[in-house]
């Protein structure tokens, strides 16, 4: 079920929220994967254990609510937990989906090609994860 309520987003690997051209795609990828190498060294350097799954938030961006909620469909399906916030004026929503996962590079680079094709299919961003 989704909620619907404010709240700051602790990121750590999150894009910044600027609406990218589709050209940009490759690059944006190759990106995260940086950004996701880097957080999982920072969260080993904190002490996180990450041997076992963690739970996890994934933030997306979407200009128009029945995209957002196609995608929360989609998740909700995969056993995701999360809700939709304004992103602000207009129509913007942001969606926060939530889940324990296993916090390695092959399992985080997997998640955001999906989240990043389901995004796009829906007209949204995949903007990162985080670890709340």
């Amino acid at each position: 079920m989704i909620a619907t309520r404010r709240r700051r987003w602790p990121a750590v690997a999150l894009s910044a929220l600027l609406i990218c051209a589709p050209a940009l795609a490759a690059a944006q990828s190759q990106s995260g994967a940086r950004e996701d190498r880097k957080a999982i060294a920072e969260l080993r350097e904190q002490g996180i254990d990450l041997s076992t799954p963690r739970w996890l938030e994934f933030a997306f961006y979407f200009p128009a609510l029945e995209g957002a909620q196609r995608a929360w469909d989609h998740l909700a399906g995969q056993d995701f937990k999360g809700r939709l916030e304004p992103a602000g004026g207009g129509q913007d929503y942001f969606l926060f989906a939530h889940k324990a996962v296993t916090v390695d590079l092959p399992t985080l680079q997997a998640l955001r090609a999906e989240f990043q094709s389901l995004a796009a299919e829906n007209g949204g961003r995949y903007e990162g994860w985080g670890m709340p």
